[in-house]
């Protein structure tokens, strides 16, 4: 086991998104309250830049530390009940979802501005579904997995249906979130047959 100061570290990527995204969701609250109605549609966009370029940095940030942290080796124990760890596979996995949410941010400033949707909620959604799919690669603990996927897909549900004046968009999000439910249904279904079967959930 190591050192808090190396814990911090190893999960600091982690620790980013998830403060990242609540900060976003803040700034985005803020931004709307000191709108003006009438030029809501000039704002939007306005409010989409800069609440993508928060984003975009911070996921960046995350990127860039999660890359330093190939290094640690062996496994590193982040949590007392070793509920979270991270090694250097994780480290590499980190790497890559930041990278696919970066890319997910730059493909989808295009298409959202080209059908019009300046939603502030999209990026702090990104946000926490990349938090979740961080924790899902460090999970040690089938716990800690199932909560970890719950975070990770639940923003998928409400960006499935993000379109809200679109029907296909509505039933979009609605088949995801029933397909979701199930899932996670028969997952926590099976996470119990282990527990049944081997008593603890490691």
């Amino acid at each position: 086991m190591i050192g808090m100061p190396s814990i911090l570290q190893a999960l600091a990527p982690l620790w980013i998104v998830a403060g990242s995204s609540v900060l976003v969701l803040l700034a985005d609250a803020l931004l709307m309250r000191i709108g003006d109605v009438d030029k809501e549609r000039e704002l939007g966009a306005l409010k989409a830049s800069l609440l993508s370029s928060l984003t975009g940095f911070f996921i960046l940030v995350s990127l860039a530390i999660a890359a330093l942290n190939f290094e640690y080796e062996p496994r590193l124990i982040a949590t007392p009940a070793s509920m979270l760890v991270v090694d250097s596979q994780a480290s590499f996995a980190m790497t890559l979802l930041c990278a696919g949410a970066l890319l997910t941010l730059w493909v989808s400033l295009g298409a959202l501005s080209e059908v019009k949707l300046h939603f502030g909620e999209f990026y702090p959604l990104l946000l926490f579904s990349l938090a979740g799919a961080l924790a899902v690669v460090c999970a040690a603990n089938l716990i800690m997995l199932f909560f970890a996927m719950e975070l990770m897909s639940l923003p998928f549900y409400v960006l499935a249906g993000f379109d809200r004046d679109r029907k296909q968009s509505n039933q979009a999000g609605m088949d995801a979130f029933v397909s979701g439910g199930f899932s996670s249904a028969f997952s926590l279904y099976g996470i119990a047959l282990i527990y049944g079967a081997t008593g603890h959930f490691d």
